[in-house]
């Protein structure tokens, strides 16, 4: 694993690490994902609808959620989410991701089998005919490391923020931290590595905030999820059942406010309900300025010298 080989080095140089980054992984979830085969549209009439249709079953006895998604070539995608009973004891398997196992994975596919599916049958019809080589079972981890690059690594994604699955934010904010890099690496004037930290510094200056409140949002929506009790009942029925497209939408705008664009392409043509942040400034942009003597058009209108980080 890239970031524990890269704390490793640092440690070895006499270099600090917090000890949140060194810590190991804490996996406190299950999940089994699976894929069906072609379903007949006769059982299955959401298949004939060409747009995805997304629904989450939240179990009443347990912690367990399943959730159910439509597929183009008349497939069904379905996944169980459920909280494990002792999760301390998986604090030090920090490589262990996966059971990888049938029986580890029939034990969770077990305690839903029974539910009744919205789209028809039960979900255990879906598992039925669900082929072994489409099933998979990983282990749910989370965590926001504080340190992102040293010398000439730098880290992205997963490596740098653990997101669990239930705000779908995991793919989306890896993309922008490769954006939000390359930007930070665009027109750099050599390779040498005080260059090389500046963009790395500028990196994470401009995308770490961000991805740390999206980090918490996650992990709110998982606890929303996840909680039992009358309480958290009333919570779930107010946030997720009663609450409006607008708002609901605002507030998925709102966590994907740091949208940022390839800097040496022109901007989307989009108009979300939330404003999105200011593009980040490419730290070596003033070496462009030097080449080419001013900015055209396109630069002037894309950036705001205030975020040129120092």
């Amino acid at each position: 694993v890239v970031w524990q080989i890269l704390y490793k080095s640092m440690l070895k140089k006499g270099l600090q690490v917090p000890k949140s980054d060194t810590a190991p992984l804490h996996f406190d979830s299950n999940c089994v994902i699976g894929v069906t085969n072609v379903l007949p549209e006769s059982e299955y009439p959401i298949l004939t609808v060409h747009s995805g249709d997304f629904n989450v079953i939240i179990g009443k006895e347990r912690s367990i959620q399943v959730y159910l998604f439509t597929f183009a070539e008349r497939r069904i995608g379905w996944q169980i989410c459920g909280k494990m009973e002792n999760p301390e004891d998986h604090d030090q398997q920090s490589f262990r991701f996966s059971d990888w196992g049938p029986v580890a994975a029939d034990e969770l596919c077990d305690q839903v089998r029974h539910y009744k599916c919205p789209f028809g049958g039960t979900i255990g019809d879906l598992m039925e005919r669900t082929p072994p080589g489409r099933l998979s079972k990983v282990m749910l981890e989370e965590k926001y490391f504080q340190t992102w690059w040293h010398m000439r690594t730098v880290l992205v994604g997963d490596a740098c923020h653990k997101h669990l699955p239930f705000g779908g934010q995991g793919a989306n904010q890896a993309i922008f931290d490769a954006v939000h890099l390359v930007n930070q690496l665009y027109a750099i004037p050599s390779g040498s590595l005080e260059d090389i930290a500046k963009s790395f510094k500028a990196y994470h200056t401009n995308r770490g905030p961000n991805a740390k409140n999206v980090y918490k949002s996650t992990a709110l929506l998982a606890s929303i999820l996840s909680n039992r009790g009358f309480g958290s009942d009333l919570i779930r029925n107010l946030t997720l059942a009663k609450t409006p497209k607008w708002l609901n939408d605002i507030g998925m705008d709102g966590m994907n406010s740091d949208r940022p664009y390839l800097c040496f392409l022109p901007p989307p043509d989009v108009q979300p309900i939330v404003k999105s942040k200011p593009q980040a400034t490419p730290v070596h942009l003033s070496s462009i300025i030097k080449t080419k003597g001013e900015l055209d058009g396109l630069e002037r209108k894309n950036f705001s010298t205030s975020t040129i980080p120092t």
